[in-house]
């Protein structure tokens, strides 16, 4: 059964304000692939969850950048929020799994999000864990083969076997 990740209190999702340009990352800490910084002090974005890393809290958030959607994580510092109201992130993953075939992957679960660059896109046979499934999409979490850092990107749940 999909998980439907969007946060919400009292059925209405979470907005907030950039108070900062936004460093991003594609999971909860520094240990995960940078995904590039954006100018976009003052602009409202969606915050779907919280992770604490044991000395700081990321915020997974959504927003518009020309006319793409980004969904990536950032620290709490950059955005204006009372962390009590935003949800943790779902611990336990789907389970395992391998991509099957070469498909694009994005910064969201959908072709309305940005898509990531060549660098960040998994090659067929790319095994990981599926962390969460949303709208016929699963997020996909491997070891980046260009360094020692861990990726998550989000690809067709059709081109996963899991």
């Amino acid at each position: 059964e999909a998980t439907d990740r969007k946060a919400e209190i009292n059925g209405f999702p979470i907005y907030a304000r950039s108070i900062m340009d936004i460093a991003t990352r594609s999971g909860p800490t520094t240990g995960y692939t940078e995904l590039g910084s954006y100018s976009i002090k003052g602009q409202v974005v969606r915050v779907i969850s919280r992770v604490h890393d044991g000395s700081i809290w990321w915020l997974q958030i959504e927003f518009e950048y020309k006319e793409k959607i980004v969904r990536c994580y950032t620290g709490l510092k950059r955005v204006d929020v009372d962390i009590s109201r935003v949800p943790d992130e779902p611990k336990t993953p789907v389970g395992s799994g391998v991509l099957t075939m070469d498909v694009a992957a994005y910064y969201g679960p959908g072709e309305q999000y940005k898509e990531m660059p060549a660098k960040m896109t998994p090659e067929a046979g790319t095994s990981g864990t599926v962390l969460f499934e949303e709208n016929g999409w699963v997020c996909l979490e491997y070891p980046d083969p260009n360094g020692k850092l861990t990726a998550r990107v989000w690809v067709p749940a059709y081109a996963v076997q899991y």
